[in-house]
């Protein structure tokens, strides 16, 4: 005889009390948080903003001569399969818009485009400066056993701050600062998740796990992981790019 399928539910009390517990968890880790871990956190992501600054400022100028390249532009975006389906897709909208009498729309097409070719020449450097970025915090942290765990434990009081950080040394980029600032947010976003990714795999399977399971305000970190973890952070920029502007 076939079993019945018993579906357990939750009464209303038991609810309330996984949440609570769950709100008691979470209080209980904050009280944890060490408050020289935030400073020494902030401190360290304030020293590699300037860092990461100079970098994009060096890459930015670098960049900038090539631009009027297309031999070059289009040799970049061939490296880079994802970003290059997306340069083709603003064309199309560009040329599209400009048939329809949409100005504006074509003008932030071309700007979107123009970002998108700047980001494919720039992106071995980029890759290389986050790298750069990510052991200065690591050695300002306590070395590459401890800046994940007290990254992941201090860092998400500072998340704004820090992704804001991170933001101001972006906005050095060619084109960057003309693009729509939730998608200036958005890719500092990018550049943040990796950079946690990274501590954390320096630091071990234990920031890994904390990383992976906790609660985390950083979209994507799972891919992120991965992609650090197969030395491929070039490939998870570009296709993170390439969703941010489809």
């Amino acid at each position: 005889m076939k079993q019945k399928k018993v579906i357990a539910t939750l009464t209303e009390s038991e609810l309330k009390r996984i949440i609570r517990n769950e709100v008691m968890r979470y209080l209980k880790e904050e009280e944890e948080v060490n408050p020289e871990d935030e400073k020494e956190v902030m401190a360290a992501f304030e020293k590699a903003a300037k860092d990461l600054n100079a970098g994009i400022a060096k890459i930015a100028a670098d960049v900038d001569k090539k631009n009027d390249d297309e031999e070059a532009v289009a040799a970049a975006l061939k490296k880079q399969p994802e970003l290059a389906k997306i340069a083709n897709e603003c064309i199309k909208r560009r040329r599209n818009a400009l048939t329809e009498g949409k100005t504006r729309n074509a003008l932030n097409e071309e700007l979107t485009l123009l970002f998108i070719g700047s980001l494919a020449m720039a992106l071995p450097e980029i890759v290389q400066l986050i790298g750069k970025v990510a052991k200065t915090i690591s050695v300002l942290l306590g070395g590459s056993g401890k800046a994940g765990e007290k990254l992941i434990h201090a860092g998400h009081k500072w998340h704004s701050k820090i992704q804001g950080l991170i933001l101001a040394g972006l906005r050095a980029f060619p084109n960057f600062r003309d693009m729509p600032a939730d998608k200036q947010e958005k890719f500092a976003g990018i550049a943040h998740t990796v950079i946690v990714a990274i501590l954390a795999v320096l630091s071990g399977k234990g920031a890994i796990d904390a990383l992976s399971h906790g609660s985390t305000a950083l979209a994507g970190i799972e891919g992120a992981l991965t992609a650090v973890k197969a030395g491929e952070i070039g490939k998870f920029i570009a296709s993170s790019a390439a969703k941010l502007f489809a």
